[in-house]
């Protein structure tokens, strides 16, 4: 299995002229696209990491203050105009695994997506909320749950840090919908995995898959379990 910094180069920087290879000092991955030295660090979010900790110390049973209200940016704010259909959720599979196994996994993926489109804290075509629902599910897959009101402060916080970032909103829409699909693809396959190995403790692989994806997810916004 691909991982998402390998996916998500593969759908943000597929249009970018050639140039001269970076190597990134986070994965130690390295790209031959202009736009590769911002691609990483996009994502990576203060804001989001002291969410996702405060979810996780509260889980173990530690008692916090609540968070001080914050002024949050328009939700708006990292909308794309959606093209019709989602065609960016095959290639994500198909990224990730080889066929038959991605093909064989997309009803199941696309169904998925329709009922995370639906939950209440959901703005649809927008990336902050498809990012905190990916990193919504990697929680749960570590026995961290959050409750409707933290899920949405969550994806403004998300929405605040995207808004600041130019790598961001200098994408064009089809890249904002591409990373929108990626990060609702991956959130299903996390539970989608999960609910496998949850149903058959003897599914190893099913078990591997929904950890190390929900680890990818964490580590795209910079969070540390260690720290």
């Amino acid at each position: 299995m691909r991982s998402i910094w390998s996916v998500l180069a593969v759908l943000l920087l597929a249009t970018a002229p050639a140039a001269a290879e970076w190597r990134s000092p986070i994965t130690g991955n390295a790209w031959k696209q202009p736009y590769a030295p911002a691609f990483e660090p996009m994502l990576v979010s203060d804001a989001l990491q002291r969410r996702i900790a405060a979810a996780v110390l509260r889980a173990r049973g530690m008692k916090l203050s609540p968070a001080a209200p914050a002024k949050h940016v328009a939700a708006s704010a990292s909308d794309f105009k959606s093209t019709k259909g989602r065609p960016y959720v095959s290639k994500v599979l198909l990224s990730m695994f080889e066929d038959p196994k991605g093909t064989q996994l997309l009803p199941a993926v696309r169904k998925s997506i329709d009922e995370w489109e639906t939950v209440s804290a959901f703005r649809k075509n927008n990336v902050a909320a498809a990012l905190g629902l990916a990193i919504y599910a990697a929680l749960l897959r570590q026995k961290v749950t959050m409750t409707d009101t933290e899920l949405k402060e969550l994806i403004l916080a998300a929405n605040d840090h995207l808004a600041t970032r130019p790598e961001f909103v200098k994408l064009s829409a089809p890249q904002k919908q591409a990373l929108y699909e990626m990060f609702l693809t991956t959130s299903s396959m996390i539970v989608l995995f999960g609910v496998t190995a949850d149903d058959d403790p003897t599914d190893e692989n099913s078990k591997a898959i929904a950890a190390e994806l929900a680890a990818q997810v964490l580590a795209t916004v910079g969070y540390d379990p260690r720290k």
